[in-house]
């Protein structure tokens, strides 16, 4: 049975530092400690490499692999996952269980991250490689956090998205909008189909007359369920195992795919690999990402101190 990869997608943040206990007194990325603020995420990496760092208030783990440096950037290799659940491990094939492993273990996925300090000295941008099954993409920040707040303790670290606005400034038009709700055994939605996987429901438009960004305004900003959006009752397109994917368009025919969660402050990201793809190679991921952080270098500027 040849193996499926399963989707991997792109999201973006930027980091940004000021003196403690002066929110407005801005710390430039490149003169952290006599160091650039990537090169002290080197640093971090090298006290902490192979071991496993837990998150605060959580059952999820990570370990750090590897870090190559790249000019003013890093390619960083880190596997994680989350533990405290009894797990059966099934083999999709045949449905039967291949082993199984309490609460004090966990199953690592392998991602990547891209940290770039080439955009002037107002912040430095951190592209992060999303994974089914992995800690999360931002549980790396506090552990960071918490190294800084101990080599520099006159500065704090802070992060924020950034591809939500890129992509609204980026695109014009909404050319579909896909959610898939992936069904479990005890799903009440499985009476609607006989050994279906998921179901998929789309919003397309009829030729030349595509949705405005509106449509995605709203449904980043959590105001509209993805029941009303196709006019269905209930909450069968709702909870665990739902994502929803929207297709965009731009002048010059630029396109792109993204995946929104739901609620305010939803995260976007960018499709990297659909699934049965293959993962990006490392070139592969680290040409995505400097071509990335150079689109949105040009929306936030290049501002020296």
């Amino acid at each position: 049975m040849q193996q499926k990869q399963a989707m991997r997608s792109l999201s973006v943040y930027k980091a940004m530092l000021n003196e403690r206990g002066d929110p407005t007194a801005r710390v430039s990325v490149n003169d952290v400690g006599n160091h650039t603020l990537a090169e002290q995420f080197a640093r971090f990496l090298e006290k902490n490499v192979n071991q496993i760092l837990e998150t605060k208030n959580s059952s999820k783990h990570i370990i750090l692999k590897s870090c190559e440096k790249l000019d003013d950037s890093l390619l960083v290799k880190l596997v994680s996952g989350a533990s405290g659940e009894h797990v059966d491990v099934v083999d999709v094939g045949s449905a039967e269980i291949d082993y199984s492993y309490d609460g004090d273990k966990a199953s690592m996925v392998g991602t990547r991250l891209f940290l770039s300090c080439a955009h002037g000295d107002m912040y430095m941008l951190i592209c992060v490689e999303h994974a089914n099954n992995g800690a999360g993409e931002t549980v790396l920040f506090d552990p960071f956090k918490g190294y800084l707040a101990q080599v520099v303790p006159n500065v704090v670290i802070s992060y924020e998205p950034v591809l939500e606005a890129e992509i609204l400034e980026s695109f014009d038009r909404v050319e579909s909008v896909v959610v898939k709700k992936y069904l479990e055994p005890s799903d009440p939605s499985t009476v609607l189909v006989r050994a279906g996987d998921y179901i998929e429901v789309k919003l397309g438009h009829k030729r030349g007359r595509p949705f405005g960004m509106a449509l995605l305004k709203e449904l980043l900003s959590g105001n509209m369920r993805a029941t009303t959006l196709y006019g269905l009752q209930g909450g069968i397109l709702e909870g665990e195992g739902t994502m929803m994917t929207v297709s965009l368009k731009g002048p010059h025919s630029v396109t792109g795919k993204y995946v929104i969660g739901q609620g305010l402050h939803s995260k976007v990201h960018e499709v990297l690999n659909e699934k049965g793809e293959p993962v990006l190679s490392d070139d592969e991921f680290v040409s995505r990402c400097a071509s990335r952080c150079a689109v949105i270098e040009g929306r936030l500027g290049h501002e020296r101190m």
